[in-house]
């Protein structure tokens, strides 16, 4: 049961850890194809 615990717990960190990498890189991402003029009209 522990090891269980253990296990959802370093995969629930690794899981955040991961959102956050992709939300600080596909930020500036997101932003340059928001602002460019292919994908105004979405």
């Amino acid at each position: 049961m522990i090891r269980a615990l253990a296990a959802g717990t370093l995969a629930g960190l690794s899981l955040s850890a991961l959102l956050m990498w992709a939300f600080y890189v596909g930020h500036p991402i997101f932003d340059t194809i928001r602002d460019s003029d292919t994908i105004h009209h979405i």
